[in-house]
């Protein structure tokens, strides 16, 4: 008791607002994981309340609790129940909208960001990974120890568990599906503190609505038993450059994304990104070790593609071709992988997001020319190959609802002087996008329950009452209670 009266102490000395919202019951669960917990005024609170994105203003959460175990999840939740404090879980703090720190001030930030641990599981065939691992990590730890990978996205320092919960989009996902949809089960912290499994046998709609729907709307995930996948040791990565005009714009535009349509074999990935000036790039991998399989793989890429003499191919392990397309790929070595860490320097940045479901029409490719004639590098748009393994799910497996298209799109930029290009890029493409991406969450859609979540969102809803009646787990962009 002499702990919490001093601790009481402390808060008084820390300001009104730490006072006016931290009981004595939250003082004595916070004593008991103290040397995890910051609160405004303490040491080291504005170095854990760090957003890298300079678009966003500073919030400031009432408390931000950096657990080390599953019970200390538990006992944090379970704390701010009692105090009516809404809670939000952080992972990688890679989100587009700083909701990983509430996205307002006055909530408990429960940060993982010390739960990373990654172990295999050899009765079951499967690796363990807590929540509050990096990509880049778990891709060396995986491709050191056994040679073998998940199909997660190509940034470093993604956190597993935000970019699980929402999709997990990334190279390998035409082989091999989305990050949930390797998902076995997940241990999950309930908005009552108490520690439940989750799988396709226990809490079977929890586990639905957490694979597509999962941040910070039904509960805390801390750990998950993935399904890892064996990769060939080398395997092809190529591209192609196509310098454009007006002339010849729309034509690769709509060639590309009528590739894309006919969705190619499971081994190929494909990404174009439109450069400054309109150019247009090609670039993906084929994921298999067959020499034969690859040349001819290759060849088909080559004929069902507009031509073009700009063309390289080279052969890669996993994670070189990781590398080579994460955006500051080119200043790592492999295993600079195993010693990622959060974004620690601020930037900008704002995107948006789609899904096609058939190609652009050739009225809109000449506007998107248009358009990005004019721009700098301070801008892009990409767009994924969707199919394969992805689009072989039924829209209601999972709360995920992003399976019958041809391509994902985002665009994004760097700096708030180009935001008026963005908006204007994004309106030409709008009218052709039925769905967003969550992982890319745009707090300015208005209709966010619908291109996210689609007809699968009345049953979030009715989970959520389920499993979090008193709306606990609360942002702006988590499943409501109606």
């Amino acid at each position: 008791m002499k702990a919490a009266s001093a601790l009481l102490l402390f808060l008084s000395a820390s300001g009104s607002l730490a006072t006016s919202l931290l009981s004595a019951d939250i003082a004595r669960c916070l004593h008991k994981i103290h040397h995890k917990v910051f609160l405004p005024g303490h040491t080291g609170y504005d170095q854990a309340r760090f957003n890298w994105n300079d678009r966003l203003s500073e919030v400031s959460p009432a408390v931000i609790v950096r657990p080390t175990s599953t019970h200390d999840v538990a006992l944090a939740v379970r704390c701010a129940s009692k105090t009516n404090l809404k809670v939000v879980a952080r992972s990688g703090g890679h989100d587009y909208e700083g909701y990983g720190l509430g996205g307002e001030d006055g909530k408990m930030v429960v940060d993982l960001v010390n739960m990373h641990e990654t172990k295999f599981d050899d009765n079951n065939r499967t690796v363990s990974v807590e929540a509050g691992q990096l990509v880049g990590r778990l891709l060396h730890f995986l491709w050191k120890e056994r040679n073998v990978g998940l199909p997660h996205g190509s940034e470093p320092e993604i956190g597993v568990g935000g970019h699980t919960l929402g999709g997990g989009y990334g190279l390998y996902s035409r082989l091999h599906g989305l990050m949930l949809d390797r998902v076995e089960s997940m241990e999950v912290v309930t908005a009552t503190g108490d520690v439940v499994v989750a799988s396709k046998k226990k809490n079977k709609d929890l586990f639905w609505a957490l694979l597509g729907a999962g941040h910070s709307s039904y509960g805390i995930v801390t750990k998950f038993q993935f399904r890892y996948f064996h990769a060939p040791n080398k395997f092809p990565v190529f591209s192609l450059t196509y310098p454009t005009s007006a002339g010849n714009f729309s034509d690769v535009l709509i060639g590309v994304q009528e590739w894309f349509a006919s969705n190619p074999p499971r081994e190929v990935t494909g990404i174009f990104h439109i450069l400054p000036g309109g150019a247009i790039r090609v670039s993906g991998t084929i994921l298999t070790g067959n020499p034969t399989k690859q040349k001819q793989l290759f060849q088909e890429i080559i004929e069902k593609l507009p031509k073009t003499s700009l063309i390289t191919n080279q052969k890669m392990t996993l994670p070189e071709s990781f590398l080579y397309f994460a955006t500051n790929g080119p200043h790592m070595a492999v295993d600079d992988l195993a010693k990622t860490q959060r974004r620690s320097v601020k930037s900008y940045f704002k995107a948006k997001s789609g899904y096609l479901v058939k190609p652009v029409t050739k009225e809109v490719a000449d506007k998107v020319y248009d358009i990005m004639k004019s721009v700098d590098n301070q801008a892009f748009i990409m767009f994924d190959m969707q199919g394969g393994q992805v689009g072989r799910h039924s829209t209601h497996a999972t709360s995920f609802v992003h399976r019958n298209t041809i391509s994902s799109i985002q665009i994004g930029v760097f700096n708030a002087t180009r935001l008026p290009w963005l908006h204007e890029i994004y309106n030409t493409l709008h009218p052709d996008f039925p769905q967003g991406y969550q992982n890319y969450v745009d707090n300015d859609e208005k209709d966010w329950k619908k291109i996210y979540y689609g007809d699968n969102f009345d049953r979030l809803v009715h989970i959520k009452n389920k499993y979090d009646p008193k709306n606990v787990f609360q942002f702006a962009r988590s499943i409501p209670l109606h």
